[in-house]
């Protein structure tokens, strides 16, 4: 975050930009609403600088999201050695039913490395904390 240039940069989501491409990235808003929130009307310049509030928001809800990422990682990998665990010895139900919680656990992945910011990040925090205490379970 650069006050004195109105930038910022999220290494976690490799995001980056202006105070607009901020709130658009940060609320999931589009270009016209984000300006709506600023302010900004055809010939003015942004004159709303991120508070501390809405910067700790984006600040934890990367951190929460590259932890969930990692667990999910961590998951992924232990569920392609089930998986062919169980192909080897002949188990194929339970490696289709392995395939597709798979799939659902990389859909997972992919919404978080793909959020518009918190809003969507938010919006598939409980189903990834249900699935990944389901798991857990199983494992």
């Amino acid at each position: 975050m650069s006050e004195s240039r109105q930038t910022y940069h999220c290494f976690g989501f490799e995001a980056g930009g202006d105070v607009i491409d901020f709130f658009r990235q940060l609320d999931g808003l589009t270009f016209k609403e984000a300006c709506a929130v600023l302010g900004i009307t055809r010939g003015t310049r942004p004159s709303a600088i991120i508070t501390s509030a809405r910067r700790r928001a984006g600040e934890l809800a990367r951190a929460w999201a590259n932890d969930q990422r990692a667990k999910l990682n961590s998951m992924i990998a232990e569920w392609f050695e089930l998986r062919d665990a169980a192909d080897e010895v002949g188990l194929f139900d339970l490696a289709e039913i392995l395939d597709r919680e798979l799939a659902m656990l990389h859909g997972f992945y992919e919404s978080l490395a793909t959020a518009r910011g918190v809003g969507e990040v938010l919006a598939v925090r409980e189903a990834i904390e249900g699935i990944t205490v389901a798991a857990e379970d199983t494992l």
